[in-house]
C-alpha cells in the first residue's frame, strides 16, 4: 500500500472521525463511539500549541492518525504522550509504524524530548509488539484503566527515553 505521512489539516477531520468510528479502533482507545462531526471539527481545529496532529494517507484517504501531545508543565516539558489509531483496511501494513517513527523522529530531532509516552490495553498485543520494536517499554499496569464491553480492563503505561546527548555515548 502506498501511503504517505503529513501533518492533518481541517479536509482531514471526517477521515479521522471515520477511522475513530471503526470498532477495533473504538475498542482500542478511550475514545467513545458515535460522536458527532462537530465534535471532531471544534477538537482538532482547536488544539494547543505543542499538539501535533499527523495522517498517513493514501491518495486522498485518511488511513491513520497520531496525536502527539507535548507536556505543557514546565517540569514536564522533556516528555509527550501519542495516541495512534489505524484505519482496519490498512492495519498491519506499516501505517502505524510509519506513523509513528515520524514522530519519534521530530521528538528527536526536533523538539529535543527525552521521554515519549502512551497507555495501551494489556490485550492489544499487536501494538504493544510494535511499540516495543521503537523501544518502549512497560513502566507499569493500570488496573480497571477504562472501561470496555460492559467491564473494566487493564493497560499498560509504556515509555521510550532517548539516551542521553553524553560524548561518547
Amino acid at each position: 500500500m502506498e501511503f504517505s505521512i503529513r501533518h492533518g489539516e481541517a479536509r482531514d477531520i471526517p477521515g479521522i472521525k471515520a477511522i475513530y468510528e471503526q470498532p477495533h479502533v473504538v475498542e482500542a482507545t478511550l475514545k467513545a463511539p458515535f460522536q458527532s462531526l462537530t465534535k471532531w471539527e471544534k477538537w482538532l481545529a482547536n488544539l494547543p500549541e505543542d499538539n501535533y496532529n499527523l495522517v498517513a494517507v493514501s491518495g486522498d484517504e485518511v488511513i491513520g492518525q497520531l496525536l502527539l501531545t507535548v507536556f505543557p508543565n514546565p517540569r514536564r516539558r522533556h516528555a509527550a504522550t501519542v495516541g495512534l489509531a489505524v484505519s482496519a483496511e490498512a492495519a498491519g501494513q506499516g501505517v502505524g509504524r510509519a506513523l509513528m517513527e515520524a514522530a519519534l523522529e521530530m521528538c528527536d530531532n526536533w523538539l529535543n524530548l527525552r521521554r515519549v509516552e502512551l497507555q495501551v490495553f494489556v490485550d492489544n498485543q499487536p501494538a504493544i509488539h510494535l511499540y516495543e520494536q521503537l523501544g518502549f517499554v512497560q513502566e507499569g499496569r493500570h488496573r480497571d484503566f477504562a472501561y470496555q464491553h460492559g467491564c473494566f480492563v487493564d493497560a499498560y503505561t509504556m515509555a521510550r527515553l532517548r539516551d542521553r546527548d553524553i560524548p561518547g555515548k
